[in-house]
């Protein structure tokens, strides 16, 4: 008897479309309540922000599915960099890997906002979080912000 076996490597961060649901991912998208579905742009470090910054993405499909992206103009020669990265399914707490960016970031997500936390799903506060009209203390400002809505 012989047996073979196929193996498929693949570097995509993207689900496959011919992946499917399990049961029990499709009880867990009917039980969650989504902030929104569709994409929706955030910045949660207002006092780095300004000429260069990535502007960053985040997308929730209605399958449960969520997108990261993030799009850079280097300033000097006009050129765009650009990733998109895969997270899993929805959950309050999500994971974004950027490999171009070269950063790990926590979040958790509310129905109007989204903050950064640690490993431990604390909430980060850190002076490059303050936005012009903030005071921070001694541990800088909250690192959150809004989800704004894209413009067609």
């Amino acid at each position: 008897m012989i047996t073979a076996a196929i193996f498929f490597s693949c570097n995509s961060r993207e689900r496959p479309a011919y992946a499917k649901k399990t049961k029990a991912e499709a009880a867990v998208n009917s039980t969650i309540d989504m902030p929104f579905v569709g994409k929706r742009m955030f910045e949660t470090r207002p006092g780095v922000s300004g000429t260069g910054t990535p502007h960053k993405f985040v997308e929730i499909l209605a399958n449960g599915d969520v997108f990261f992206s993030f799009e850079q103009e280097n300033q000097s020669d006009g050129t765009i960099s650009k990733e998109r990265f895969y997270a899993g399914k929805y959950t309050t707490y999500i994971t974004c890997s950027f490999e171009k960016l070269n950063s790990k970031t926590f979040y958790e997500f509310t129905k109007e906002a989204i903050y950064e936390v640690d490993g431990q799903h604390n909430r980060v506060k850190n002076e490059e979080c303050c936005g012009l009209t903030e005071e921070a203390d001694k541990e800088g400002c909250m690192c959150d912000g809004e989800f704004l809505t894209l413009e067609d």
